[in-house]
C-alpha cells in the first residue's frame, strides 16, 4: 500500500469491516447521517453505533470527516446507487425529501443513495440537485437571479 494516505486507508478499513459484517447498506446510512449531522439528536442520542465513532474518533475532526465522506462515496458506487447532493435554503421535510427521492429514481431508472443533505442560505429558495458530477436540477432563486442578470446585459450590450 505505498503511497496510500492515511485517510484512504481508513476507507478501505471502514469499508472492509463493513463488507465482512454484512453491514455496507447500514453503514452506508450512518456514513449519511453524519455527512448530513443528524446522528445526535437534541437529547444527545445516537443513532449511529458507538464503534463506528470510536472508530473515527482517533482522527482528527478534518480526516475524520474525509475518511465518511469517501466511505459513502465508495459504498454507493458498490451498492450501484446514483450519489446524489441536494442544496437548499432550509431543510426539507420528510414528504419534500421522499418526492425528490422518486423523482430521481423514476428520471434516471436507478436507485439513488441517500441525499447529502447540504443547506445554502445564499440559495434564497428552491433547490439544486446534483447526481454524482452533474447538476441535473436547478431551480433556485439566486440562479434565476444570476440569468437574468446576464440576459439584461446581453440585451444591453448586443444594442
Amino acid at each position: 500500500m505505498a503511497g496510500t494516505s492515511l485517510i484512504d486507508r481508513y476507507v478501505k478499513d471502514l469499508f472492509d469491516y463493513a463488507l465482512e459484517n454484512n453491514q455496507l447498506e447500514n453503514y452506508l446510512k450512518y456514513a449519511e447521517l453524519i455527512i448530513n449531522r443528524t446522528d445526535i439528536d437534541f437529547d444527545g442520542n445516537r443513532y449511529v453505533p458507538d464503534e463506528m465513532y470510536e472508530f473515527l474518533g482517533i482522527l482528527p475532526q478534518g480526516d475524520a470527516n474525509s475518511v465518511v465522506s469517501k466511505f459513502f462515496d465508495m459504498a454507493c458506487g458498490r451498492l450501484g446507487l446514483l450519489r446524489v447532493k441536494i442544496f437548499s435554503a432550509a431543510h426539507l421535510d420528510f414528504a419534500q425529501e421522499t418526492a425528490v427521492k422518486e423523482r430521481l429514481t423514476e428520471m434516471f431508472g436507478q436507485d439513488i443513495s441517500p441525499p447529502v443533505k447540504i443547506i445554502d442560505k445564499s440559495l434564497i429558495c428552491g433547490l439544486r440537485i446534483s447526481v454524482g458530477e452533474h447538476t441535473v436540477i436547478d431551480n433556485t432563486v439566486k440562479t434565476g437571479l444570476s440569468e437574468m442578470k446576464k440576459n439584461v446585459y446581453k440585451e444591453v450590450y448586443l444594442k
